[in-house]
């Protein structure tokens, strides 16, 4: 009995295992993954290594020659412009200073004859070497323009063409000042008429004006001008309007006097203008009672009329020396005191 129930049980446990595996769901295959192909492509050693070769050297060439360049030309527009502040710029400054300063000197000493006499075999050597290096400041001028922002401007969107550019600095007025130092040397060479190369031997005074570009006095009476040129203008306006007014009425007041002297209008204008200046050199003066009474009035008036001009120019002067010292002045951020630089 007891061997029958044992078997009876295994089978009993054997039936439920095999309702158990009958009923249970069947696992779907799983797909396998198709992993995409790709495909590449072996370049051979030597067009890797030629086309490495032409980007390293067109990098390496890029690098040695542009910014050094670029490097070099901004250092001599700081140079010539004095903005570096260098040993250099300085002694540049210095040296262009007292060449022109002995140019002026050369040019008027050559119209004494004896000085020409005796040291003229000085003053040609002296006048090439003044050209040369005259010469070669206006091209460097030229050439490194491009760094100017007045002429450039800052930003890399430039409207204009280089070409556009250089010619708007060739004709500004140093640059103008620059040409016409240095044409008397070059013009004899093309005109033989001696009269005419005299007449231009005499515009190397304007070497003169050169020393505007490297003094801080003349900046600032340019600026001076070009602030109130309105002002000064309208100035010499009523200057003029004075002028014509006086010569008139000295004209008729002492035309039958001294016919000679206040022949007309225009003759009478140089005695206005001597009386308004308050010069009176003496050469033409009234006699007549009228005439007399005029010029002492025009005499009076005059010194009103040249303290407009004078005024003008005082007061704009403090003002730009003022918003200079404004510029040099930044106010410390602890203790609200003025640093100057």
């Amino acid at each position: 009995m007891a061997g029958n129930n044992d078997d009876n049980d295994s089978h009993d446990r054997n039936g439920d295992n095999d309702g158990t595996s009958s009923s249970s769901p069947q696992t779907e295959p799983v797909a396998p993954t198709v992993t995409p192909t790709t495909t590449t492509t072996v370049t051979p050693p030597s067009t890797v290594s030629s086309s490495t070769a032409t980007t390293t050297t067109t990098a390496t060439g890029n690098s040695s020659n542009t910014p050094t360049t670029h490097k070099l030309s901004r250092r001599l527009y700081d140079i010539l412009e004095g903005h570096s502040g260098g040993k250099i710029a300085i002694c540049f400054q210095g040296f262009i200073v007292a060449l022109i300063t002995v140019n002026v000197l050369f040019v008027m000493l050559e119209t004494e004859e004896s000085v020409l006499d005796e040291y003229g075999y000085f003053f040609t050597p002296f006048e090439v070497f003044s050209v040369i290096i005259f010469t070669a400041e206006y091209i460097a001028r030229i050439v490194v323009c491009k760094f100017n922002p007045k002429y450039y401007g800052n930003n890399n969107n430039r409207t204009h063409t280089t070409k556009y550019i250089v010619s708007r600095f060739v004709l500004s007025p140093m640059m103008l000042i620059d040409l016409v130092a240095i044409l008397p040397f070059f013009l004899p060479f093309l005109i033989v008429d001696l009269r005419f190369i005299r007449i231009i031997r005499l515009l190397r005074i304007f070497r003169l004006f050169k020393l505007a570009r490297y003094s801080d006095s003349m900046h600032t009476l340019g600026a001076v001008f070009k602030s109130k040129a309105g002002d000064m203008s309208v100035a010499f306006f009523i200057l003029f309007i004075v002028l014509v007014f006086a010569s008139s009425l000295m004209y008729y007041a002492e035309h039958k006097a001294q016919p000679e002297t206040f022949s007309s209008i225009p003759a009478s204008m140089w005695w206005g203008v001597v009386t308004l200046t308050t010069i009176g050199y003496g050469d033409a003066y009234p006699v007549t009672t009228v005439g007399k009474i005029i010029g002492g009035g025009v005499s009076i008036l005059g010194i009103a009329v040249y303290a407009i001009p004078t005024g003008i120019m005082a007061s704009a002067f403090t003002e730009e020396l003022r918003k200079k010292r404004q510029q040099n002045i930044r106010t410390c951020p602890h203790c609200g005191e003025d640093i100057i630089k």
